[in-house]
């Protein structure tokens, strides 16, 4: 009896995986299609992307990957305020997905939002903190 649980189980996560990989790929069609959009519709001009000298965009990129951390840290400094902890490398996550949430929300608090979600999910869903970090120290 326990062997066909376990090999339930088993296709259970397996099923898992298969729908994550199928949303995932999902995800990144949407992101090409829209892309594409804005490319026909002519939001996207190629020609001034092409312009760019690699020193442009190895600059841009550096100060992409300094920026990062040190909201990681700022972020960490606040969470620590109310007695959250997690680690460097999830928070990086977090932020992260935050910032991104950020381009494609309206304004900064959409990204905000992304980001505490994340952290509630990785606190095993104690939100209590969390919101307490929002409400106290602002986002």
């Amino acid at each position: 009896m326990e062997s066909r649980e376990h090999a339930l189980a088993g296709a259970d996560s397996r099923a898992s995986t298969g729908r994550r990989w199928l949303i995932g790929l999902a995800r990144l069609a949407l992101g090409i299609a829209l892309l594409a959009a804005l490319v026909v519709w002519g939001q996207i001009n190629l020609r001034a992307l092409l312009e760019l000298t690699p020193s442009a965009v190895m600059t841009c990129l550096a100060m992409l990957l300094v920026s990062l951390p040190i909201a990681v840290l700022r972020w960490a400094v606040l969470l620590q305020v109310v007695g959250v902890s997690l680690r460097f490398v999830d928070l990086l996550h977090f932020v992260a997905i935050g910032v991104l949430g950020n381009v494609l929300l309206l304004g900064s608090i959409g990204g905000d939002a992304v980001r505490g979600l994340y952290a509630w999910r990785a606190l095993g869903r104690s939100g209590g903190r969390i919101a307490a970090r929002f409400s106290l120290i602002g986002c």
